[in-house]
């Protein structure tokens, strides 16, 4: 579970500069080298540049993270300082440059580790072009005004105007925008964004929009204590009468990825669309879900992270959390995660009284077969498709672990065959 955790704990990223720094051109280079903590090695690069600035850039191959933005947090050679400042707490590192390379220590809360680097040559960025619409299809600004700020979104359109039928489609867990994208990630997979252009292309409109807290609705959340899954659901509501209350659209649908699968659930047991789709949507507790993704069956913290998700799913909080658990389990977020381990999502579907589309990869990582069947299972007016070869942000990969988890941070990458097809037939349906 170490190891799961760490790899969760460094996908934060965020960048300042260091202008004009004396020296600063010793550390610019290619940097190779491991994170060493808990007795688990990362792999790691991390390029370097030097010219009227400094900046630095970590890439982690095995977790498809590639050329995202450091934070410089001071440069006085041979000592340099980096930090992965949107994790909770920052990760932090403290380097040296010597003769045997860059090393130093790595720290997150009370936990820590060491790291070294060797250099190889000239630092490498990849540049990655930016998403350009399809001539076809396009975008106007929407928005909801609420009590503690303005939710945003876009409404994506045909340019024939022959679209009568609108999907909102709701993004998953964490800061993922609209897009399909997440902070915790330095590259985009678009995912988000590519259904909704495929879908105007077949004539479904379509809304996406930022949660409350993310992207250009950040103001709309003051604190990550105050979110709770009853809050997105109901904004998620609030979308849907707008749409409803719309001429333009004669059918409206609500399409949820992973965590947006049971925000759209709960907004859809209120609000009553013409179709419903889980898109690689859970269908067991969170807690049993969370329990899967770190491995507790084979874990020497199991005994710890067990107990924290129990208190939890009895609905208390837990105040003292060791520094390995702290990603995932901080208090700050501890509420949310109550709310949303209050559901079961098949007993929830069972009382919906919308025609419903369950769609799965087969090669998602974090998102079973064993919880689509559950899903389906639930619902006599359900029906299940299963897309090969489909990993959970939407994109061709295999089960290789290293592989599959390079598309998340992959924009280049297109939609996996047959799931616009598989959604165009169920809507065509209803």
């Amino acid at each position: 579970m170490l190891k799961n955790i760490l790899l969760a704990l460094i996908l934060g990223l965020c960048a300042v500069t260091a202008f004009g720094i004396p020296g600063a051109v010793e550390f610019a280079g290619h940097w190779t080298g491991a994170i060493a903590i808990g007795g688990v090695e990362l792999p790691i690069e991390i390029d370097i540049f030097s010219q009227a600035e400094l900046t630095a850039y970590l890439s982690i191959p095995s977790q498809g993270l590639q050329s995202g933005e450091l934070a410089v947090l001071r440069c006085d050679p041979p000592e340099l300082d980096l930090a992965l400042e949107i994790t909770q707490p920052p990760a932090l590192f403290y380097a040296v440059l010597g003769d045997a390379g860059l090393a130093g220590k790595f720290s997150q809360g009370g936990a820590e580790g060491s790291f070294s680097l060797e250099r190889h040559g000239e630092p490498v960025l990849l540049e990655v072009p930016e998403f350009v619409l399809p001539e076809d299809v396009q975008e106007e600004e929407v928005w909801l005004e609420t009590e503690s700020g303005a939710i945003y979104g876009r409404l994506m359109t045909p340019v024939a105007g022959n679209a009568n039928s609108v999907a909102l489609i709701i993004a998953g867990s964490g800061p993922t925008d609209r897009d399909g994208n997440s902070t915790l990630l330095a590259g985009k997979n678009n995912s988000l964004l590519m259904l909704a252009c495929g879908l105007a292309q077949k004539g479904v409109a379509s809304l996406r929009f930022d949660k409350r807290g993310v992207g250009q609705s950040a103001d709309a959340l003051a604190s990550e204590e105050d979110i709770v899954i009853e809050a997105y659901a109901e904004d998620a509501q609030a979308w849907l009468q707008l749409l409803r209350g719309d001429p333009r659209w004669q059918k409206v649908y609500v399409i949820g990825h992973s965590e947006g699968a049971l925000i759209g659930l709960l907004a859809s047991l209120q609000e009553g669309p013409d179709a419903y789709v889980s898109l690689c949507g859970m269908g067991r507790n969170m807690a049993d879900v969370l329990r899967g993704q770190l491995g507790l069956d084979e874990s020497e913290g199991m005994d710890e992270a067990e107990l924290i998700l129990a208190e939890l799913a009895s609905g208390r909080r837990v105040e003292t959390v060791s520094p390995e658990l702290m990603s995932i389990f901080r208090p700050s977020v501890q509420n949310f995660l109550i709310s949303v381990m209050r559901y079961n999502p098949p007993e929830l579907l069972a009382a919906l009284a919308t025609p419903s589309l369950i769609l799965q990869g087969d090669t998602d990582l974090q998102i079973s077969l064993e919880d689509a069947s559950l899903l389906a299972e639930a619902s006599p007016i359900a029906t299940l498709r299963i897309i090969p070869g489909m990993n959970h942000v939407l994109k061709p990969a295999p089960m290789d672990r290293e592989l599959n988890v390079k598309a998340y941070s992959d924009p280049l990458l297109p939609l996996a065959d047959g799931l616009l097809d598989a959604l165009l037939e169920f809507f065509q349906a209803y």
